[in-house]
């Protein structure tokens, strides 16, 4: 009888893996998303203003402006220009770091799983290449964000060789690190996001308004204001539920308490909740 009850014993040991806080990792991935919708809606307004900073720093020189490959960017009118390009792909490759801890901990398929992580890694690379070319933006925030790209490369790179699902689980978790503190760097530097979009909005030499911004372009960069404020506050609690999804996938063979995770992608939903009714 033992020989019959032993595979039935290990099916529902697999089984019960896979149901490894399915639940609480759903909200905490629906949590999260909350939040990396409301930066796209901050870099949709970041990405038309580089582009217009630079369409007006362009034409301020007299004659016809040399043909340089990596400004190809803010020429065509597809996609984003560098700068803001550059900080969408960390946001998007963030967020499938946050769905690869989420759907490694619920069962799904390594092999799914790292297909997204290597799309997230795909597109960092090309970021990065693209931000090369970014001009009329702070060079530092550029250096700095290029550093963070450059760190989460080599991470999701380590991540696309990992052979099983225990070694899978263990890079995630050492990829932490990194994935966070790219995170940080986007959040310390929307005041260089907001300078783009103000700079894009000021008249030189115009009377009246403030700092050469008047009228309905001051109105707009007020808007823009409240808009990356409620960005940064769900930034905030993303990184400390983040924290918990790590831990929770970290100790997962111990049966850990998901109370904490769930307490902070409750939390995260009630902010973005609140935010919206803000706005509206």
């Amino acid at each position: 009888m033992r020989q019959f009850l032993a595979p039935l014993f290990l099916a529902l040991s697999v089984l019960s893996a896979c149901a490894f806080g399915a639940a609480e990792f759903a909200t905490y991935r629906q949590a999260f998303e909350l939040q990396y919708v409301e930066g796209q809606k901050v870099l949709d307004e970041v990405g038309r203003a580089e582009r217009t900073l630079v369409d007006q720093q362009f034409s301020r020189k007299p004659g016809i402006r040399a043909f340089d490959p990596d400004e190809a960017k803010y020429y065509v009118r597809v996609g984003d220009p560098p700068l803001t390009g550059a900080i969408r792909a960390s946001l998007t490759a963030l967020k499938d770091y946050n769905d690869a801890l989420s759907g490694l901990a619920t069962g799904e398929a390594a092999a799914a799983v790292r297909g997204e992580l290597s799309s997230a890694n795909t597109t960092l690379k090309s970021a990065l290449t693209s931000l090369g070319g970014a001009t009329g933006v702070d060079v530092n925030f550029v250096s700095t964000l290029s550093g963070g790209i450059a760190k989460a490369i080599t991470v999701l790179e380590v991540l696309e060789r990992a052979q099983n699902r225990i070694d899978f689980r263990q890079q995630l978790v050492a990829a932490h690190p990194d994935m966070k503190s790219l995170l940080t760097t986007l959040r310390a530097g929307t005041p260089e996001m907001f300078d783009v979009v103000q700079l894009s909005r000021t008249t030189v030499g115009g009377l009246g308004g403030t700092d050469g911004v008047s009228g309905d372009n001051l109105t707009r960069l007020q808007e823009f204001r409240t808009l990356m404020a409620g960005w940064v506050i769900l930034l905030d609690q993303s990184a400390l539920a983040l924290d918990q999804a790590v831990v929770a996938v970290a100790t997962q063979a111990g049966n850990p308490d998901l109370t904490s995770l769930i307490d902070a992608s409750v939390e995260l939903e009630i902010l973005a909740g609140a935010l919206k009714a803000a706005r509206n």
